[in-house]
């Protein structure tokens, strides 16, 4: 028998753009977007430059419509359309290791995304000062889930950033002029 047809698709998250909380808003972009495009489409960093983050998302939001109509999401991440009812404890630790992976991958992207933004904004307020770049996340970093669903470089990160909020330097010591005048004062009572 063929595979029953995978549940409609949730409205879209309140922080996407309102255009898209339509259905058929959302049914008529998806139709829009060509099939050769797909989830897998790259864009050529050159074309992110003055591009708005929201019209970024909304390119993204276009694409992820597409894969999911294609059944690319569900191949990828089959408990997508999972209801509660039908998750097992297996479940449950397989979707924080995918949680894990997507929260990562998102900030990397997210970051590289917004830092140009941000570097080219202050080079336009401010023309005579560096750029620099303050990159949470190497262009080169593989996402490759391992068994904790993050890369290794960014594990030996988050594992030394640990360590040290783990050990947080002493308190510095009292002022001593308040402790000898203190001590001065109570001799002299």
């Amino acid at each position: 028998p063929p595979p029953p047809p995978p549940p409609p698709v949730p409205p879209p998250p309140p922080h996407l753009p309102s255009s898209l909380a339509n259905p058929s808003s959302i049914a008529s972009r998806t139709a829009s977007v060509p099939a050769s495009q797909g989830a897998r489409t790259m864009v050529a960093a050159g074309s992110l430059r003055g591009s708005s983050a929201a019209e970024l998302e909304e390119q993204g939001v276009q694409l992820l419509l597409a894969a999911d109509a294609a059944g690319e999401l569900q191949e990828r991440y089959p408990l997508f359309h999972a209801s509660v009812d039908a998750l097992t404890l297996a479940d449950v630790k397989r979707l924080l290791d995918q949680y894990k992976e997507l929260v990562i991958k998102y900030e990397c992207l997210a970051r590289a995304v917004e830092e140009p933004l941000r570097t080219a904004h202050a080079q336009a307020q401010h023309p005579s000062l560096p750029a620099t770049s303050t990159s949470f996340c190497d262009p080169a970093t593989s996402f490759n889930a391992t068994s904790t669903g993050v890369p290794l470089s960014l594990a030996s990160t988050a594992q030394s950033t640990a360590a040290s909020a783990a050990h947080p330097p002493p308190p510095p010591p009292p002022p001593a002029n308040n402790t000898r005048q203190q001590q001065q004062q109570q001799q002299q009572q």
